[in-house]
């Protein structure tokens, strides 16, 4: 595959965060989690200077990008488990040209589908058991998870996670 959607923002739902950093912790060198924690910050604090139509054309590399592939494959956001493309090009010309609105969309109709589906679905089950189920940027709520661990406790007692 390629890499080239790993510099769009991505939005992730509480639990993801959480799920995310326990396996940080548990794999990664605390070298690696302080050089994670370094770079969703400055990602974040670039993000949040930027009006939400310039967010989505940044382009900054996520955090979890190590030589052109995903370290934390196994627990990825759903949102990118959905961005599966039928062409690289396409990808690479989206990323070169992200405020280019006429490039075709390759990515596989069904996997999208189902990936909404699940998104869709998650986010009413939590609503629904009474935790927070709104979406959050990856790079601040990943910088905040890190630093320590009251977003995680917020959640668990119902309340907003990431304030």
């Amino acid at each position: 595959g390629c890499a080239w959607c790993c510099h769009f923002k991505v939005e992730v739902r509480p639990e993801e965060v959480f799920q995310i950093v326990e396996h940080v912790r548990a794999k990664f060198s605390p070298a690696r989690q302080q050089a994670l924690y370094d770079t969703a910050s400055r990602n974040a604090v670039t993000l949040q200077a930027l009006s939400p139509t310039q967010q989505l054309s940044a382009n900054l590399a996520c955090p979890f990008l190590l030589d052109c592939q995903c370290s934390i494959h196994a627990v990825r956001p759903a949102r990118c488990r959905t961005l599966h493309a039928t062409d690289a090009a396409g990808c690479q010309q989206a990323f070169e040209e992200p405020q280019n609105l006429a490039i075709p969309n390759t990515l596989v109709p069904a996997l999208v589908l189902t990936g909404e589906a699940h998104l869709k679905g998650a986010r009413q089950a939590f609503a629904e058991a009474g935790y927070d189920d709104s979406p959050q940027e990856l790079n601040a709520a990943l910088a905040a998870a890190l630093a320590d661990g009251r977003p995680k406790r917020r959640f668990e007692k119902g309340k907003k996670a990431f304030v």
